[in-house]
């Protein structure tokens, strides 16, 4: 594939953002109080299995409640419902003092849900790669449930002016629309006149003022003390308030960096970022040296030709070493570009799930288009990404649960029974995994979890839910997801109780 530049194609001159990135750097005054009231949940049909025992029908929690007000669908898929929740897997190598822990420390990364964007698979899978299974990797992650943290009533408080999130001039985030590697593989623009670089993971590229790469000798250069844009705050970098307080240093945005120091040596080129840059008009995809996505045409048929014009891409020129063709899942976090607001980035990851087997060859990891073949057909990338700061996301005081995640077709229903709710996936169906037993004590060692039911109003505490994913049409090509309960052993020493009585939800020893 050829070099291709990446810079900004849209800066007005006097170093203002273009009209659909110059967000409300007015004062915001005064904090509304979250309002949900009033939005309605789907009646969940009845069925006979054995989840109709331990979900004790008519006593579900009022957080389980609440969380699904939360992310209920709007009109037409328009995010006009529920304003969403956020989804945190806690064991990922990104909280401070976990195993494997290897962040720059700022950022963690996390998926928003609202029943407005339509994919399955919407967490990322707990194993050892989403890679898997593929040539040379027999483990499947996607069989197992992942235990996650949610934040839901305290949006507020992790996302400036939350109340007015679903206006059309919100735009103070950073969302991804699929993986995209925004907390550790990211170059952060910085600099000044004459000194203008990127810093990116382990090295440094310097450019000139519009983000174009200096083609010298010296370029880029390594320094182990660059940690890439996954060492700044989060926050759209256009759009810091005016409120004396608030500041966004942009941590999450940036182009994709080389998957190594040493890989980006004697290379001419940013990194690893596919995208269509035109200076007169055109099609671009991306916009700045941020690597936000260009809205200008791309937004008036939400998002569908940009995903067209990336097919077109990867079919044309390919991308780096891969030849021209449909390419692997993790082709995503190469294309990502970012989107200020919600609505934008749940337009978007709906074309990329609609448009799927336009661009993706199945292959890595070995998947399916097809909603009959279960086990293939839930392994899609189908989670957003949103770099967020790790003291919020990762600060129990604003989570509202632990919860459990099932797979897609988790029970092995009939195809049928799912899309007519005749029968829903539930926890009981099967033996724990052993990887959800592993990752649950992972939890609970590290004092994100504790056990008890005197610990159930605790943060962190002991309340969890169990979350399933609903089949909306037979063919699988709608999904949305159900927080719920249920009494359920989880391997040998723990299980989740719905107490009836309390009305709660929570992890105990057995």
């Amino acid at each position: 594939m050829a070099q291709q530049h990446y810079g900004s194609i849209n800066n007005n001159k006097d170093g203002s953002t273009p009209k659909e990135t110059k967000w409300r750097r007015a004062a915001v005054a005064g904090v509304t109080l979250l309002a949900l009231a009033g939005l309605a949940v789907a009646a969940t049909t009845a069925y006979s299995s054995p989840a109709t025992a331990t979900e004790l029908s008519g006593s579900t929690p009022s957080f389980i409640k609440d969380l699904n007000k939360m992310i209920a669908k709007g009109d037409d898929y328009k995010y006009n419902g529920g304003k969403g929740v956020m989804v945190r897997f806690l064991n990922e190598g990104m909280t401070p003092g976990w195993p494997g822990f290897s962040g720059p420390g700022k950022l963690a990364v996390a998926t928003f849900w609202s029943n407005d964007i339509k994919a399955v698979t919407q967490i990322y899978p707990d194993g050892d790669s989403p890679w898997c299974p593929s040539d040379g990797c027999t483990d499947d992650p996607f069989l197992n449930p992942v235990v996650s943290v949610v934040v839901g009533k305290n949006m507020k408080d992790i996302f400036y002016d939350f109340d007015n999130i679903q206006s059309d001039d919100w735009g103070w985030g950073i969302f991804y629309a699929s993986d995209s590697n925004s907390a550790d593989s990211r170059c952060m623009p910085l600099g000044k006149s004459g000194d203008w670089y990127y810093n990116c993971p382990g090295y440094g590229i310097a450019t000139d003022e519009e983000g174009w790469q200096q083609e010298s000798g010296v370029n880029p250069y390594l320094d182990d003390k660059f940690l890439g844009s996954g060492d700044f705050t989060a926050g759209n970098p256009f759009a810091s308030p005016d409120d004396g307080k608030t500041y966004f240093e942009g941590g999450g945005s940036g182009c994709h960096s080389f998957n190594s120091p040493g890989e980006a040596l004697g290379k001419v080129g940013y990194a690893h970022q596919l995208g269509r840059i035109t200076w007169n008009g055109g099609n671009a995809r991306i916009q700045d040296k941020y690597c936000q996505c260009y809205y200008e045409g791309w937004k008036s048929d939400h998002w569908k030709s940009w995903v067209k014009d990336l097919t077109a891409e990867l079919t044309t020129d390919g991308a780096d070493w891969l030849p021209a063709g449909k390419m692997p899942a993790w082709i995503l976090d190469w294309a990502a570009c970012w989107v200020n607001n919600p609505r934008d980035m749940i337009n978007l990851q709906n074309q990329l799930w609609d448009q799927r087997k336009d661009y993706l060859d199945f292959k890595t990891p070995i998947s399916s288009n097809k909603v009959k073949n279960q086990d293939k057909f839930r392994r899609f990338w189908g989670w957003n990404e949103v770099p967020m700061n790790q003291h919020d996301i990762n600060n129990p005081e604003n989570w509202d649960a632990v919860i459990i995640i099932l797979p897609a077709m988790y029970c092995n229903f009939d195809n049928g029974d799912y899309y007519s709710g005749a029968k829903k996936d539930y926890l009981n169906c099967k033996t724990a995994p052993k990887q959800l037993q592993e990752t649950l004590q992972v939890y609970i060692d590290n004092k994100a979890l504790k056990v008890g039911s005197k610990y159930a109003s605790d943060r962190p505490g002991s309340s969890v839910a169990a979350v399933r994913q609903l089949m909306m049409d037979k063919d699988g090509k709608r999904w949305e997801r159900e927080f719920y309960c249920e009494s359920v052993d989880i391997g040998n020493k723990y299980k989740m109780v719905h107490d009836k009585s309390s009305g709660a939800c929570y992890i105990d020893k057995k």
